[in-house]
C-alpha cells in the first residue's frame, strides 16, 4: 500500500495509505457497531433495544442540526478545528460508547439520548478530518475511499461473529481513539503536503498543524447536487424498505444488516478489481447503475417470493442503500479536490445528507409498520412504488447522459471549425488563444480570472517579490502569482505544481483577498502599477 509520489520541487517521497484506510475504516466501523449491531446490547435485553434505536435517530438528527449551525457560523467568523479538538471528539465517542450499555440496562432513555447527541456531533468532526486526508492527493482517490468502507465492513463482521461479546464491546470502545491516533500519524507525516493543499490562516505560525478542515471555499452550492440527488432518492427507498422489513424488533437488524454488508462488500469489490487490474477509475454513473440494478432485483424478490424472499431481497436492498451512502463520500471527495472546498463544509454536508436519508427512511418505515404491521400488501405496495421511482431515476439519468453527449459533440464540432482559424494566426497569438480556449474547457466553476489577459509589459521577478512582500503573500502564493501574471490557466498551474485545480483556486482567492482585488485583471493592474515605497 506504499506509493511513490512526486512531490513539489521534483521530490519523490514515500506515501503510505495504510493509516488513512485503517484509520477511517475504524471510525466507519465504530458507527456500524455502536448503533447497528448487538455489540453494545447487554444479553439481558435480548432482541429488544428500542432505546438504542431512538439513540440512533437522535444521533442522525444531531448531525443534520450541527451541520446547519456550522454553515450559519461560517458566515460570521472563520472556524478552526485542530488536533486537540479532534482528540476531545475521539474521547467523547469512547466515553459515550462506555455509557450506552449501562443506560440501556437501567432503561435511562435520557442518558441514551445524551450519549447519542455527543456521538453525532463528535463523529461529524472526525469524519470531516478523514475527508481532509482523502483530499490531499492531486490524483483521484475514490478507490481509497471505497477500500476504507470495505475494511470497515470486515471489522464489523469480524467483531460481531468472531469475537466474544465482552471483547467485542471493548473493541467498539477503542475504535474512536485508534482512529484519531492513525489520523495524527498521517497528519504529522504529511504536514508539508497538507500546508500546500490547505493553506494556513494568516494568524497561525508555520509550525502549527494545518488548518486543513476549515481552509478552503465555504460554498455548498458548488457541490454536485444533481448527482447527489439521484443517489439520495435510491438510498431513501432502500432504507424505507429495510426499516419496514425489520419492524419493531432489533432482531431484524441483527440478521438483515450483516447480509447487507456482504452485498455492499461485493459491490465494492466489483468497483475495485477493475481499478487495480486496468488502472482505470470507475465512474459514479457506472456504480449507480449497478447498484440500482441490484436494488430492483431485491425489490422484485420481495414482491414475488413474499416471506421466503425477505432474507435475500432485504439483504440486496439494505446493502445497496449502504453502498449508495458510501458513494456520496466518493462524490464529496471528488468535489472537495476539484473545487477547493473546505473539508468540514463538504464532508459535513455529505454526512448531513446521509444522516437525513437514514433518519427519514427509517422513520417512514417504522410508521408504515405501525400502520400496516407485517401486512404483505403494505410491503408490496412500498416495493412497487420504489421500483417505479427507480425506473424514472434511470430514465432521467439516461436523458441527462444523452444531453451531455450532445453538448460534448457540439463542442468538438466547434473546435473543428476553429482549427483553420487558429492555423492562420501567428504563432504567439495562436498559442495564447489555444491556451485560453483550453482553460475555458477545463475550468468549469473557475472564477472569471481564467480568461484574463496578462500585462502587456513584462514583470520582473524582483517586482513580483516586492509586491508579494508588501501584501504578505506566502511563498506558494507568490509562486502562483508569477504564473498568473504570465497568463497561465489554473489547470496549467495545478499541473505544474502537482496539486489539484481546486487547491490553486483556494490560493488565488487568498491572493485576491490580500491584494484587495476581485478578478485577475484587477490583480494584474495592481501588480503593474505597484511601486515600492
Amino acid at each position: 500500500m506504499d506509493k511513490q509520489r512526486t512531490g513539489l520541487g521534483g521530490r519523490t517521497t514515500s506515501r503510505s495509505w495504510a493509516p488513512v484506510v485503517i484509520g477511517s475504516a475504524a471510525l466507519w466501523a465504530w458507527g456500524f457497531l455502536a448503533f447497528l449491531s448487538p455489540a453494545l446490547i447487554p444479553a439481558s435485553l435480548g432482541s429488544e433495544s428500542s432505546g438504542l434505536e431512538i439513540g440512533f435517530f437522535v444521533s442522525q438528527g444531531t448531525v443534520v442540526a450541527l451541520v446547519a449551525v456550522l454553515l450559519l457560523l461560517s458566515r460570521k467568523r472563520p472556524l478552526l478545528v485542530g488536533r486537540g479538538a479532534l482528540l476531545l471528539c475521539a474521547l467523547a465517542l469512547t466515553g459515550a460508547t462506555l455509557l450506552i450499555p449501562g443506560a440501556l440496562v437501567a432503561h435511562n432513555l435520557g442518558a441514551v439520548v445524551g450519549c447519542s447527541i455527543v456521538c453525532g456531533a463528535a463523529a461529524t468532526f472526525l469524519s470531516a478530518a478523514w475527508g481532509a486526508r482523502y483530499s490531499l492527493e492531486p490524483r483521484d482517490v475514490s478507490g481509497i475511499v471505497l477500500l476504507s468502507f470495505f475494511v470497515a465492513y470486515g471489522i464489523y463482521l469480524g467483531t460481531v461473529y468472531l469475537v466474544p461479546p465482552p471483547f467485542a464491546r471493548a473493541i467498539v470502545v477503542v475504535l474512536p481513539v485508534a482512529s484519531w491516533i492513525l489520523w495524527l500519524t498521517d497528519a504529522s507525516a504529511r504536514h508539508g503536503v497538507s500546508t500546500e493543499v490547505f493553506p494556513l490562516p494568516a494568524s497561525k505560525g508555520a509550525d502549527a498543524m494545518p488548518g486543513e478542515m476549515t481552509a478552503g471555499v465555504w460554498e455548498s452550492r458548488v457541490l454536485p447536487w444533481r448527482t447527489i440527488g439521484v443517489i439520495v432518492v435510491a438510498s431513501f427507498i432502500g432504507n424505507t424498505v429495510s426499516s419496514l422489513i425489520m419492524g419493531a424488533s432489533y432482531e431484524g437488524a441483527d440478521s438483515l444488516f450483516p447480509g447487507g454488508l456482504v452485498v455492499c462488500s461485493c459491490i465494492v469489490l466489483m468497483a475495485l478489481i477493475p481499478l487495480t487490474a486496468d488502472h482505470e477509475a470507475f465512474t459514479v454513473a457506472q456504480l449507480y447503475r449497478v447498484t440500482i440494478t441490484f436494488t430492483a432485483v431485491g425489490l422484485v424478490l420481495i414482491m414475488v417470493l413474499g416471506q421466503s424472499g425477505l432474507a435475500m431481497g432485504g439483504a440486496l436492498v439494505q446493502g445497496c442503500a449502504m453502498f449508495l451512502q458510501a458513494l456520496i463520500y466518493v462524490v464529496v471527495t471528488r468535489s472537495t479536490r476539484a473545487e477547493g472546498l473546505s473539508p468540514l463544509l463538504s464532508f459535513g454536508v455529505g454526512q448531513a445528507v446521509i444522516a437525513g436519508i437514514l433518519l427519514a427512511g427509517n422513520l417512514l418505515g417504522k410508521q408504515l409498520f405501525l400502520v400496516g404491521g407485517s401486512s404483505a400488501f403494505v410491503l408490496n405496495a412500498v416495493c412497487g412504488i420504489g421500483l417505479l421511482a427507480l425506473f424514472f431515476m434511470v430514465v432521467a439519468q439516461v436523458s441527462r447522459h444523452e444531453t451531455a453527449r450532445s453538448e460534448a459533440a457540439a463542442g468538438e464540432k466547434a473546435q473543428e471549425h476553429a482549427r483553420p482559424v487558429l492555423a492562420s494566426m501567428p504563432n504567439p497569438c495562436r498559442d495564447k488563444t489555444a491556451e485560453l480556449a483550453q482553460s475555458s474547457l477545463q475550468g468549469k466553476g473557475v472564477p472569471p480570472v481564467v480568461g484574463a489577459q496578462a500585462t502587456s509589459e513584462p514583470t520582473t521577478d524582483s517586482h513580483l517579490e516586492d509586491f508579494s512582500h508588501a501584501y504578505g503573500l506566502t511563498a506558494r502564493e507568490a509562486e502562483i502569482l508569477g504564473y498568473l501574471v504570465r497568463g497561465r490557466s489554473l489547470p496549467y498551474v495545478a499541473n505544474e505544481l502537482f496539486v489539484t485545480t481546486g487547491t490553486i483556486k483556494t490560493h488565488v482567492r487568498h491572493i485576491y483577498a490580500k491584494a484587495g482585488v476581485g478578478s485577475r485583471q484587477e490583480l494584474l493592474d495592481a501588480v503593474e502599477h505597484f511601486e515600492v515605497n
